[in-house]
């Protein structure tokens, strides 16, 4: 059973929260000074954060409303710039490595390995070394076997109805649509990643209009369900009817598991 909640909105206390400990007491009086410097500074990071974010969308969804493009073709798209994001990591992995740094191999994402797999499976296939980057890319772009893969699929998926949205003359007003937009790339990225793993996942109500459109269709693809912010008490019910859905079988596994559990 997977649960997954998350918020739109990055705040500087989370930013503290990690800088001091995931608990720290505030200081007394007499030396809350320092404190409240640090405060500000990371407020105001966060703040400047915002406004570059804010400005990023802005440019992206005017240039977005003004396409002339299909659902298809923004999906292609979308599938192409994946592909793309693969490649360059890639690169960006390799660089390090000739650069002499070794940490790569460590913390690289996890999809440089992918790429490196299908290059050295192509050199040992005598491939030239020249033509099989491109060659992992067309195949990248053009294989439905990564285009179903649920994180793919999803963000894709839901960037391409985002676009058709504003297309169609959805969120006109431009304050009110940068307020409701700030963190949606964030969003989708958390969204197209746990989403499919989950029983339940918790969203704003943008987001989840966009996740029940035909389009994305995530409760039906996945068999996730949405819960929104506003509508808290019909959570609250669906874990209570999981609660009493228990079964002797799982209480007995939970006991076993976390002998300290309250039955």
């Amino acid at each position: 059973m997977a649960v997954f909640c998350f918020s739109g909105v990055f705040k500087a206390f989370s930013l503290l929260k990690t800088q001091y400990g995931q608990t720290f007491q505030i200081p007394r009086e007499a030396d809350q000074r320092p404190f409240a410097g640090d405060l500000r500074q990371a407020a105001q990071r966060e703040l400047t954060k915002a406004h570059d974010r804010l400005d990023d969308h802005e440019d992206r969804f005017d240039g977005w409303r003004n396409l002339a493009t299909t659902f298809e073709e923004d999906l292609r798209e979308e599938y192409a710039v994946a592909a793309k994001a693969h490649i360059d990591f890639y690169l960006q992995y390799m660089g390090r490595i000739a650069s002499g740094d070794h940490a790569a191999m460590l913390d690289a994402p996890v999809i440089t390995r992918v790429v490196e797999s299908m290059v050295r499976r192509l050199l040992r296939q005598g491939t030239p070394a020249d033509d099989c980057l491109r060659i992992c890319a067309q195949f990248l772009m053009q294989s439905e076997h990564f285009k179903q893969t649920p994180h793919q699929l999803l963000s894709a998926r839901m960037h391409a109805t985002m676009k058709l949205m504003l297309k169609s003359g959805n969120f006109t007003n431009k304050t009110l649509a940068l307020r409701k937009f700030n963190g949606y790339f964030y969003d989708v990225e958390h969204i197209s990643t746990y989403a499919p793993y989950c029983d339940a996942i918790v969203m704003d109500q943008l987001m989840a209009d966009l996740v029940r459109k035909s389009t994305v269709n995530l409760e039906e693809r996945y068999g996730t369900r949405v819960f929104i912010l506003n509508n808290w008490p019909e959570f609250l019910e669906w874990l209570d009817s999981l609660e009493q859905g228990i079964t002797p079988e799982h209480q007995a596994g939970l006991s076993l598991a976390y002998p300290g559990l309250s039955p």
